[in-house]
């Protein structure tokens, strides 16, 4: 996946890099650029689309025809499958189409039509191909995983596109004779100096160079990879404390299962002998030695008070007027 995505990116930069450096001194090379990408993008439809899916359909005609499903036992029959509908492919194909439309939108507008109209066609074509030519993928992605990969892969292409249009606007000379530039030495004069109405001795401006200076913006990176950096570390640390919380959890919840099973057996009697218990577990986790244990010594296991120093004398519980509460009698289990 990677490599596909890095693969594409190479084309891209590729071809910019042969249209600036081979660009005519006298020609309008926007235009060009913008030619170019209209070709790229028609070229890539054809391919990536409607040739694909034409293999796709001969290779489900090939499996329907010849196919194990048919009862067929020949050499190439364990080989004549569906095709896979691989989701990476297709997702790193709308990456694709969406950075030559960020590439493009400076040199030609209307480009934003035709990747419109292209992706509305490429959506229905897959869907036919998923229905009805196409088995279920082998790797299922999972939604967050899948979100956050290809978010990723949106923001490099994106931050690959802001770096080259900023270098276009700020170091390559427009064309002469042709443009919405012309006039001007570079792009970025068009909006400081007929917009803005900005000149070089303008505070906003000697700001705006300082804040463009290769340190400043190579100092905002690396903060911003050192937060990131921090950030991931943060993320990861509160992951493995949710997992040892976890464990502990499960922990927790066996010792109290433990030892529930060990009260249910003394309430019913099954771990006694006849004779008298020595120790009680708790549930926790305290034990009772020694002289304590004359409360807990039926043969039974019924738990009895042989002794309470609250404990008053049968039928005494008399209660006396004028008191609002009253004292009742007690006995212990014989």
């Amino acid at each position: 996946l990677l490599r596909h995505f890095l693969l594409q990116l190479t084309i891209v930069a590729v071809l910019f890099a042969h249209w600036l450096t081979t660009r005519p001194p006298t020609g309008c090379w926007e235009t060009a650029i913008g030619q170019e990408l209209y070709r790229l993008l028609v070229v890539d439809f054809f391919i990536s689309t409607v040739l694909l899916s034409a293999v796709r359909g001969v290779r489900y005609l090939l499996h329907a025809r010849y196919g194990p499903a048919r009862g067929r036992a020949g050499p190439l029959a364990p080989y004549l499958t569906p095709p896979p509908f691989c989701i990476e492919t297709h997702s790193l194909g709308l990456v694709y189409n969406q950075t030559l439309l960020w590439f493009g939108v400076l040199f030609a507008p209307p480009l934003v039509l035709l990747v419109a109209l292209k992706l509305l066609l490429v959506f229905y074509v897959n869907k036919c191909e998923l229905m009805y030519l196409c088995q279920p993928p082998a790797r299922l992605w999972r939604s967050s995983q899948t979100q956050t990969l290809f978010l990723v892969l949106v923001f490099v292409s994106l931050f690959g596109v802001l770096l080259t249009h900023g270098y276009l606007i700020m170091q390559v000379p427009v064309s002469e004779g042709c443009g919405p530039f012309r006039g001007t030495q570079y792009m970025y004069q068009l909006f400081m100096q007929g917009i803005l109405k900005l000149r070089e001795e303008h505070l906003f401006w000697r700001a705006f160079v300082y804040i463009t200076k290769p340190a400043i913006i190579g100092g905002v990176l690396l903060t911003m990879g050192v937060a990131t950096y921090y950030l991931r570390a943060k993320s990861r640390a509160q992951i493995a404390k949710v997992k040892l919380l976890k464990e502990l959890l499960c922990l927790e919840a066996k010792d109290k299962e433990f030892l529930l099973a060990n009260l249910s057996k003394v309430a019913r009697g099954k771990d006694c002998t006849g004779e008298q218990l020595d120790r009680i577990e708790l549930v926790g986790g305290g034990r009772l030695n020694g002289p304590a244990d004359r409360y807990y010594t039926d043969p039974c296991a019924t738990w009895r008070y042989e002794e309470s120093p609250h404990k008053p004398d049968v039928g005494a519980g008399t209660a006396s007027a004028g008191t609002t509460n009253s004292t009742s009698s007690s006995s212990g289990y014989q």
